[in-house]
């Protein structure tokens, strides 16, 4: 009888060690959440396939999940992989990156099972303008005055020669 006492105890303390291991391992465990975006294209430069992808909560910075825009531009992050679970209400931050800059993009968390963020451009390589040079003109006009001066001196060179003929 002792023995089968003895035996209910340690099952018991068991049952009740086993539920609190389960009972603490559940509440640590974040509910998935799904958000998601899509990246378009740099104009005519750079594609937004494979594009680096970080979010994460606003006030939670150091907790990244990291990936990339897949082939059809489209990028996802599940919520529920962070270490600290979400609540609605907090903000996650989107950015995607890559050798020319970061741009990125804000979603305030919900309860609904998906969530769509707005569309980001990838940054791109800028096409270069012509900008004023130190002596305040801009390189268009010295292209100008280059072409002007060749145009006077071709035209003195030919009045010269008329004179001579």
């Amino acid at each position: 009888m002792i023995d089968s006492i003895k035996s209910f105890s340690v099952q018991a303390v068991l049952c009740i060690l086993l539920f609190i291991l389960i009972a603490g391992v559940s509440s640590s465990v974040s509910a998935p959440h799904i958000v998601f975006g899509y990246v378009n294209d740099y104009p005519g430069k750079t594609p937004a396939a494979g594009t680096a992808v970080t979010a994460y909560i606003d006030t939670r910075p150091d907790e990244k999940i990291n990936t990339s825009v897949y082939e059809d531009r489209a990028w996802s992050v599940n919520v529920g992989n962070f270490p600290t679970s979400w609540k609605a209400g907090e903000i996650l931050i989107i950015e995607i990156s890559n050798t020319y800059g970061t741009n990125s993009t804000a979603v305030v968390l919900d309860n609904t099972g998906v969530q769509q963020a707005e569309n980001m451009t990838v940054p791109g390589a800028s096409i270069p303008i012509p900008s004023s040079t130190p002596g305040g003109k801009s390189n268009l006009s010295d292209a100008g005055s280059i072409a002007a001066a060749v145009l006077g001196v071709g035209v003195i060179i030919f009045l010269v020669y008329r004179k001579l003929k």
